[in-house]
């Protein structure tokens, strides 16, 4: 802390390119550090270009939810989202605004699980519907805050990576969407797609008994990866260092491929 002290009370934790935030479990509100370029620390460039030490974001005391982008942060509150840092794809706002300083928020209630990618803002809601705002992934549309529902899915569980969102559906399968160029939506293509799509196994059928809960999937920008009931991991999309497990690396995957051990 600014102080010099130890943070303490820490709820929940995430982390962007070069910042991570906080969520304070003693309702203070959420702290951040690292770096300041695009305003991750809820401060202007000239108030500081970076800190080694978590500061408290301005105006967060609401903060129930946090989710952290690669250049943002947002906090989720009863009835509202607010955002700081890149409005780059307009995650924050439909306005050109490139940065915002402060939290800038919009009401969306009922939230139970956010995410945020590059550019873009997706919430699991308690009804089990998916609302994402900004860069609509798998197009060049924006969607001004609070965004649009997802068509398609039920929800139980919500992940994404840089480009794409996956979800649970009540049906215990994997539905992925957004920029698919290296099969990170697991369909078995490489076609982007607006609309939820189902991740398939290697002999075409849904990848089935997906975990739900926070640790059932994992997404990175350009991968993801899930746990099935059974304990048995899955991973699909870019490999060129190996990521998907699978003993090769080069070679994309396309749908779901089992890690080996």
């Amino acid at each position: 802390m600014e102080d010099g002290t130890d943070l303490r009370g820490v709820a929940d934790i995430g982390s962007g390119s070069c910042h991570s935030c906080t969520l304070s479990s003693l309702g203070d509100g959420v702290y951040c550090w690292g770096c300041n370029n695009r305003s991750q620390l809820g401060r202007t460039t000239a108030q500081a270009a970076q800190s080694a030490v978590a500061v408290l974001v301005p105006s967060s005391s609401a903060a129930r939810l946090l989710a952290v982008g690669i250049e943002q942060a947002h906090f989720f509150g009863s009835d509202m989202i607010c955002g700081w840092g890149s409005n780059q794809g307009s995650p924050l706002s439909g306005a050109p605004t490139t940065t915002f300083a402060m939290p800038t928020c919009f009401s969306l209630a009922s939230v139970q699980q956010p995410f945020l990618g590059y550019g873009f803002g997706c919430a699991r809601l308690a009804s089990g519907a998916v609302q994402c705002w900004g860069l609509q992934i798998g197009s060049s549309t924006i969607m001004s805050p609070p965004g649009m529902a997802v068509p398609g899915i039920v929800a139980t569980t919500l992940g994404g990576g840089e480009g794409h969102a996956c979800a649970r559906d009540v049906n215990a399968n994997l539905r992925c969407w957004g920029a698919n160029s290296y099969g990170a939506l697991g369909d078995g293509t490489t076609q982007d797609s607006t609309i939820p799509t189902t991740v398939i196994d290697a002999q075409g059928a849904p990848l089935a008994n997906v975990l739900s809960g926070g640790i059932a999937i994992s997404a990175s920008s350009l991968h993801s990866c899930a746990i099935r009931s059974d304990g048995s991991l899955y991973c699909w999309g870019w490999n060129n260092m190996g990521q998907i497990g699978n003993g090769l690396r080069d070679t994309n995957a396309l749908s779901a491929t089992a890690v080996r051990w």
